[in-house]
């Protein structure tokens, strides 16, 4: 073979090889081009849902937010959209992020008022605004709003699986508003506005009956008729904290009273 021959045999070669490459080169660009198309394809309401919960159970509670949002957006009318609803409020919940979520279970239930979840919805949306619930000096707007939220929630599902825990719950408010319009009652006595020491002492008595304040707002009343000068209404408001609570301190201290007054 003289050298052109083998000139030509290299050009040859060459040109295969670059060919070969374009050919990868095309059918890379290809497969990339068909992933980029499938991923960009849309998910099914199922398959995003499916994505949701797995997130939720994985405690990545900001990433199922975020997804559970989207979702609510573009498949708002998917039969499953309550169960996202109730993963949207859960992960708030979860997080403590208590106002959101009351806000979310509060939608859960107004707006799929058949869902088997609004049981629950309600009773965690009471839930968060007793969470949110402070200390008895402050403002008792959130216990307030608990206190409601569990008595409808008993009113409507007598026979709940979350009975026993309402009920509870439910009493803590109670105590906590008792004590609260007592301490109240307490302020006005000292700052010597004692009718509205009474108001208040009588809202204890007639709105907080069997709370721990009860008996101290029938010996707060009493005091007040004693600074009055109504003895015989005094003494009625003593011996009605001696009948109702014989073992408490606030009978203790009313009978000191009784025989003070008794001295007199």
């Amino acid at each position: 073979m003289d050298n052109k021959d083998k000139e030509h045999q290299q050009t040859i070669i060459s040109m295969d090889k670059k060919i070969l490459k374009l050919v990868l080169v095309l059918l890379l660009l290809t497969t990339l081009s068909c992933s980029n198309k499938k991923a960009l394809l849309p998910t099914s309401a199922e398959q995003r849902y499916e994505k949701i919960k797995g997130l939720f159970y994985k405690k990545k509670y900001d990433k199922t937010i975020e997804e559970a949002e989207q979702f609510l957006i573009a498949y708002s009318g998917a039969s499953i959209v309550d169960s996202v609803q109730y993963y949207l409020a859960e992960s708030h919940f979860l997080l403590k992020e208590f106002v959101l979520a009351q806000a979310e279970y509060e939608r859960l239930y107004e707006q799929f008022p058949s869902s088997p979840l609004v049981e629950i919805a309600k009773f965690k949306s009471a839930l968060s605004n007793y969470k949110l619930s402070p200390q008895s000096q402050l403002d008792q707007k959130y216990t307030y709003l608990a206190y409601d939220g569990f008595q409808q929630f008993l009113d409507e599902f007598p026979k709940s699986q979350f009975k026993e825990e309402a009920e509870q719950l439910l009493a803590d408010c109670r105590e906590k508003l008792a004590k609260k319009e007592l301490e109240a009652g307490n302020l006005y006595l000292k700052l010597r506005k004692y009718e509205a020491a009474l108001s208040y002492f009588d809202f204890v008595i007639d709105e907080f009956y069997m709370t721990k304040s009860e008996p101290w707002a029938y010996l707060g009343k009493g005091k007040v008729f004693e600074i009055l000068q109504e003895y015989s209404n005094a003494l009625l408001m003593y011996q009605k904290v001696i009948s109702k609570y014989p073992y408490s301190e606030a009978a203790r201290k009313a009978l000191q009273r009784i025989q003070y007054l008794s001295q007199k």
